[in-house]
């Protein structure tokens, strides 16, 4: 924006909603202490007033995002671990910059503003000054809500790392389980399928009913390890 005694000009990209609404509301003969005295500061409180309310209105949006991201990454917790979904991570990534760019917005306005309320701006006269001090209560309002909102992103965050986490733990449990299960069949299996010389007699080897009577030994072991696996709580 640069400013002047008697004029305004924004520089922006495309349409601008804000400064069609100005006009239009000038037009309407709005904007009281506008139309009573016309003048370059009053004007650009409004312009910057306006400019303050979107942000608000961005920031209750971002916050509404993420409390839902909170309450999906919550549900994370109650749910069996499957693949994450990826679309939450780019949620997050997504609220992340946004709120990242409005934080790079509002830093320097806050910083104008805060001149003005100084008196460093002759074109603001003392009249209005007022105005601009509430204005600059509001900006560093916003600041504090977009920081907020930087925290609840890094809360949600850790939340889907610990989700992440304790999938593959789970993950690494169940297959630790299961080879431990296995381990000790497949030394049966092995003693069983190894060629021996004379002198050597494995129990129940000349027996018809020696095959079925190692596949009863594994079942038995395997049984036996699933049991003792739950009664110690790993299963």
């Amino acid at each position: 924006m640069l400013v002047g005694k008697k004029w305004i000009i924004t520089v922006h990209k495309g349409y601008s909603d804000i400064t069609c609404a100005v006009y239009k509301k000038i037009s309407a003969h709005g904007y009281f202490a506008l139309s009573l005295s016309p003048s370059t500061d009053i004007l650009l409180y409004i312009f910057l007033d306006l400019i303050t309310n979107e942000f608000f209105l961005i920031s209750d949006q971002v916050h509404e995002r993420l409390q839902n991201l909170t309450k999906k990454a919550g549900a994370l917790f109650r749910e069996t671990p499957k693949q994450l979904d990826r679309s939450f991570g780019l949620e997050i990534a997504k609220s992340r910059d946004q709120v990242l760019v409005m934080r790079q917005s509002i830093g320097p306005m806050r910083e104008m503003v805060g001149k003005i309320t100084r008196g460093e701006f002759a074109l603001v006269s003392s009249a209005t000054l007022p105005r601009f001090e509430d204005l600059y209560d509001r900006t560093i309002s916003l600041i504090e809500v977009v920081d907020n909102h930087r925290e609840e992103i890094s809360d949600v965050g850790d939340i889907l790392i610990n989700v992440q986490t304790l999938s593959t733990n789970n993950i690494i449990r169940i297959l630790t389980i299961i080879s431990a299960i296995f381990l000790p069949l497949a030394l049966i299996a092995e003693m069983y399928g190894t060629n021996f010389g004379k002198g050597f007699l494995i129990p129940g080897s000349s027996s018809a009913y020696g095959f079925y009577g190692m596949v009863a030994i594994m079942v038995c072991v395997a049984v036996g390890l699933i049991v003792i696996f739950r009664r110690r709580g790993w299963l």
